[in-house]
């Protein structure tokens, strides 16, 4: 009935029990509950924790946790992982308590008296069964456990989407380069939220459309619902198949630089008039330089190695050399292009390149 409140397809059948704080810690540790693919990270600060173990330690009520039972009776946590964590990290001595007094407590300083208590104490959880994982992490997105989904989050949350998919692919494969810190040559992408998925899929985004790489976050949600909109055909697998392989080569040829190129580690000195040649925007702006010249796609001979990196180091000391008016004035316009004329960036950029 189109007039009718309730969906003509609904969620499969789901419980409302209980379970102690024990037995979810030995479970947790068993495996008989783990946290459900597509969970966001654990995002909970001290403040947030102590709030929650000050619940327990007033013996208030503990509710919300949703877990989903499946094939494998493996408990799925789909909502409440940071209060389930908070309490195994606690169990675990990774964190303490401040109680009343002001006092720092760690669990395994409690005596066993209150040991035994905080085990025994009940918390109210829901239990699905059977959920498919398509439903678990739609259900996830909707609750969003108190907090907005970042985009990476979502990006994370939703393994059906082969757009998706392809950006865990190359988060998996260039792990290490990708959270390395700048001074060892990385990119130091945050992976708290899942920062990293935006950044990568706006790469993919650049390789699909051709455009500059701005807006990374928007751009990679914009082709998560693409995918989610259409049927995956062999002609749009096999496009994101050379995408994903082209943005592995970017990464791995952009990382050639960082290493041959000391300036590209820098960080911002006020001392000595220089920006920070390491943030996220100027890394774009570089692979952006890469993709249009094909750089990634040329496998040169070390003289050509030799001259292309002093065009490269020319092209980001200009462009991250402040203290004239002339550069300043070029900086300020680099800012102003980024925002409605990025075409005029890559133009610059090549002018330092070749000279």
């Amino acid at each position: 009935m189109e007039d009718s409140f309730f969906a003509t397809v609904q969620y499969p059948t789901h419980r409302f029990t209980t379970k102690t704080i024990g037995e979810i810690y030995n479970q947790f540790k068993s495996g008989e509950i783990k946290i459900l693919k597509g969970q966001r990270n654990y995002v909970w600060k001290s403040r947030q924790q102590q709030k929650f173990l000050e619940t327990i330690s007033n013996n208030g009520p503990i509710i919300g946790p949703q877990f989903n039972l499946n094939e494998q009776h493996i408990q799925e946590i789909m909502d409440g992982q940071n209060r389930i964590m908070t309490i195994i990290k606690f169990m675990d001595d990774e964190i303490h308590f401040q109680n009343e007094y002001k006092k720092k407590i760690k669990y395994s300083q409690m005596n066993d008296n209150d040991k035994r208590k905080f085990k025994t104490i009940p918390i109210g959880y829901t239990e699905t069964i059977n959920w498919e994982q398509e439903q678990c992490e739609e259900h996830f997105r909707n609750i969003q456990e108190g907090m907005s989904l970042s985009k990476g989050e979502i990006l994370n949350s939703d393994s059906q989407n082969i757009f998706c998919e392809k950006i865990r692919n190359v988060c998996v494969l260039n792990e290490n380069f990708i959270e390395s810190k700048k001074s060892d040559g990385g990119m130091e992408i945050d992976r708290n939220r899942y920062k990293h998925y935006e950044t990568i899929g706006c790469l993919f985004d650049m390789c699909l459309t051709g455009d500059f790489p701005l807006k990374a976050a928007q751009k990679s949600i914009k082709n998560k619902e693409h995918y989610d909109s259409i049927n995956i055909n062999e002609v749009e697998l096999r496009k994101l198949n050379q995408v994903e392989i082209e943005v592995t080569l970017l990464l791995n040829t952009y990382k050639w630089f960082i290493e041959k190129i000391p300036v590209l580690r820098r960080g911002a000195c006020s001392a000595e008039n220089w920006l920070s040649a390491t943030d996220e925007a100027h890394s774009l702006r570089s692979i952006y330089f890469i993709y249009k010249q094909k750089i990634h796609e040329n496998n040169l001979n070390l003289n050509m190695h030799s001259i292309m990196l002093k065009k490269f180091t020319n092209m980001i000391v200009k462009t991250h050399k402040t203290g004239t008016p002339e550069r300043d004035h070029l900086l300020n316009n680099i800012k102003i292009w980024a925002q409605n004329d990025s075409q005029k960036i890559y133009e610059k950029y090549l002018e330092f390149y070749n000279e």
